[in-house]
């Protein structure tokens, strides 16, 4: 008679492990000058493979935010905010003039680039939607940092072509507050109102 075949005692599969990880508080050593990322794949970037159309209503654009950046300048804890909006002729009325005057300039043959400097503080509102009333977080005053408007290429239904990216970050003094929306928001798109803010920065008057 033929002999039977021995089955082999393996697992068909390992066992899968559980659990998540989370961001914990900032690290105020760590985490300085290096950026707090979370171990997701980020979703729903304006500037990724069929992005969303980029929106303006209600005194309100439509923006990315990516991650955040940590500093200190002195005794103080900043927080810096990456935002990136693809910007439209729609945009020029309500973002800092020295920005629109840079969107108007990068048609101009040759450009491609202009680095900006000396935004005026900015009083900023994060909504969720461009017509829900309660706001997300709001930053009554914070510096404009790392900004530039750039041409770049979109990939997109199929081609790709050029579009004007405002890139920046808005940095403001350390709280929970803003700690909790920075590390909790990874990824995300959120509308925003921007208007110059009439209140001092942290480091003017400081010697």
């Amino acid at each position: 008679m033929p002999k039977k075949k021995e089955k082999h005692a393996l697992p068909e599969r390992a066992p899968k492990k559980s659990g998540k990880r989370g961001i914990g508080p900032i690290d105020p050593v760590a985490d300085f000058d290096a950026p707090v990322t979370k171990p997701v794949e980020p979703k729903g970037s304006l500037l990724a493979n069929n992005p969303p159309k980029p929106s303006v209503a209600n005194g309100r654009f439509r923006a990315f935010y990516d991650k955040p950046f940590v500093t200190k300048v002195k005794d103080k804890i900043l927080i810096a905010l990456q935002i990136t909006t693809p910007l439209e002729d729609e945009h020029e009325k309500i973002i800092p003039k020295i920005v629109a005057d840079a969107f108007s300039d990068i048609s101009k043959k040759g450009r491609t680039r202009i680095n900006l400097r000396d935004i005026p503080a900015q009083h900023v509102t994060f909504f969720l939607t461009s017509d829900h009333k309660e706001d997300l977080i709001t930053l009554p005053a914070c510096k404009v940092v790392n900004a530039n408007v750039a041409v770049i290429q979109r990939k997109g239904e199929g081609s790709t072509r050029e579009v004007v990216r405002f890139s920046f970050r808005l940095q403001a003094v350390h709280s929970k507050e803003l700690e909790s929306f920075s590390t909790l928001n990874l990824a995300n798109d959120f509308w925003l109102e921007m208007e110059n803010s009439q209140e001092d920065l942290w480091d003017e008057g400081e010697g």
